[in-house]
């Protein structure tokens, strides 16, 4: 785009050479109108034609170049909040490991580890391998859920250095 900008009153310049050689050929090698005059309406007529096209070709790089800009705008938007949904997880994550350690935040029953001589061992092993089973079926359906999430972030990680390498290729 860059290129096609910079070079776009040298293109409208060409076209309306060659509109204007283009007149000159056909008013020369036209036997029934010869003369100034017939030169003059012809090549005011490729000329006018040339401009309209020129005209229209820079208004569809207008409105491309606005289009390729809101739809940067927005992937800048989507990776900003990616960036502090991240930060934010990382933040919750330390926060509750650290609490964890300290005894600050504990987990219910269900999540704690039967072989740590807790007075819930002591219910029974039907009580044990009960809560053994939900530890398990709540574990496998985290891992899932993570394992989704993991997926879905790395696809859009991909997707927005993608736009990042078209972008910055765009520009160069």
């Amino acid at each position: 785009m860059a290129w096609l900008k910079a070079h776009l009153p040298a293109i409208r310049l060409i076209v309306l050479a060659v509109a204007l050689f283009g007149a000159y050929v056909k008013g020369h090698n036209d036997g029934a109108e010869t003369g100034a005059i017939a030169i003059a309406k012809q090549s005011a007529a490729t000329a006018k034609e040339a401009s309209q096209r020129a005209l229209a070709f820079a208004n569809a790089v207008q409105v491309a170049r606005a289009a390729e800009q809101r739809q940067a705008n927005a992937f800048a938007q989507i990776d900003t909040k990616f960036q502090g949904d991240m930060r934010y997880a990382q933040a919750l994550s330390a926060s509750t490991v650290a609490g964890l350690r300290a005894g600050t935040v504990r987990l219910s029953s269900t999540w704690r580890c039967p072989a740590t001589g807790l007075p819930a061992a002591a219910a029974g092993p039907s009580a044990t391998a009960s809560a053994d089973g939900l530890r398990f079926e709540s574990a496998g359906r985290i891992i899932g859920y993570v394992r989704q999430l993991q997926a879905e972030r790395d696809e859009a990680v991909s997707l927005l250095e993608a736009e990042r390498n078209e972008h910055s290729l765009d520009h160069h």
